[in-house]
């Protein structure tokens, strides 16, 4: 079984008209009589140029092909570490604000459900209490099970913050108004982490030797180790036959337990892409 998004993170839910889970009271629904009708989303097409519709009319299929409302900015002595991340979900890089979100696109681009990932994707405008907020939420990805879903990327003790959940709040009322989903991500198992870096050495296809990934498939049988299915494979050197079981590894054809340290020791399973394996 692969490593979904959902399964190896941790997230604060503020779910429209229901109690949420850390949030410790209730969050206010969105309704059209209410707000969402009175929300703007403004967003950057690439045929089309900047956009502002109604949030409601929002195209997600447009947000996602299209380029970041904002690029996080870049100065001497910030506290934060924005950069470019290459997706191989996407083949083409993804910017980030903080190393936190970096830790969030290599979990995305790892996630097999994840089809599609938009950074900074929009600014939606609208009020709180009488007051103008706006805000530009940190992603927006496609799941082939999930559909979409926004995501706010903060530390947790950020995200506790009363004015960082009332933003949260308004944010996933909206995005229920849509019956899209809406995360908060505060981290993941280090760990984890750490380990799907590694893989993702070997995630670009036109590194690894095909003929390698063939024939380590041909011969791979459950329970054999990372050591001995590199060995087993006869004709290729050892760069290529290691590269092609991390990246088999990658697309989660081959699994591990990723909750533990990779070593040539670390026992191999048939992943979800078992019609791959020839036994």
């Amino acid at each position: 079984m692969g490593v979904a998004l959902g399964k190896c993170h941790e997230t604060r839910n503020f779910s429209a008209g229901s109690r949420s889970k850390t949030a410790g009271h209730n969050s206010a629904p969105m309704t059209s009589r209410t707000g969402s009708y009175n929300v703007t989303a403004e967003y950057l097409c690439r045929d089309r140029g900047e956009v502002s519709t109604a949030w409601l009319k929002a195209d997600p299929a447009s947000i996602i092909a299209g380029r970041p409302i904002r690029v996080p900015g870049s100065h001497a002595g910030q506290s934060n570490y924005p950069g470019l991340f290459w997706s191989s979900t996407m083949d083409a890089h993804l910017c980030y604000e903080s190393l936190l979100e970096l830790d969030w696109l290599w979990l995305a681009d790892f996630d097999t459900d994840v089809t599609a990932i938009a950074s900074q994707p929009f600014w939606i405008h609208g009020h709180i209490g009488g007051s103008a907020r706006r805000h530009a939420p940190d992603f927006l990805l496609n799941s082939s099970k999930r559909g979409y879903v926004v995501v706010d990327v903060k530390p947790a003790a950020a995200a506790e913050r009363p004015e960082v959940r009332e933003v949260f709040r308004w944010t996933a009322s909206l995005c229920a108004a849509r019956r899209w989903g809406y995360e908060v991500w505060t981290g993941a198992d280090a760990q984890m982490l750490r380990n799907i870096r590694f893989l993702g050495s070997a995630r670009r296809p036109e590194l690894v030797h095909d003929s390698a990934v063939a024939a380590m498939l041909a011969c791979f049988e459950p329970g054999m180790t990372v050591d001995a299915v590199t060995r087993s494979v006869a004709g290729f050197g050892r760069p290529a036959t290691q590269a092609a079981v991390l990246h088999l590894l990658w697309r989660q054809v081959l699994r591990t337990d990723l909750n533990v340290p990779l070593s040539a020791g670390s026992v191999l399973d048939i992943g979800m892409g078992e019609a791959h394996v020839e036994h």
